[in-house]
């Protein structure tokens, strides 16, 4: 018998997806004998907390490498800071588990 089990943001949220207690779920769905439910408006929370987490750090990034280079720590190169900011933004809004 397959058990169904809905999981809410605050879950999400204290444990991640990479959990180990998310990994046993994983088994557990794999193998048929559970079923997790996560309703569309949990996942649209987790995913904007995600990507509001995200922007956060790629804020930060961007003010301490700004600080690196008017401090003359990294020379001052935009087309490197560019991509890499780029690269960055790209990667954090892309990759969303849900």
């Amino acid at each position: 018998m397959t058990m169904n089990v809905m999981l809410d943001t605050n879950i999400l949220h204290s444990e991640g997806l990479m959990s180990v207690s998310m990994q046993r779920l994983l088994r557990l769905v794999k193998s048929g004998d559970l079923k997790i439910i996560i309703p569309e408006i949990v996942a649209d929370e987790f995913k904007s907390k995600k990507i509001d987490e995200s922007t956060d750090d790629l804020n930060k990034i961007n003010a301490s490498i700004s600080n690196l280079v008017r401090r003359g720590v990294v020379p001052r190169n935009d087309d490197v800071l560019d991509k890499s900011r780029d690269y960055i933004a790209k990667e954090t809004a892309i990759k969303s588990p849900i």
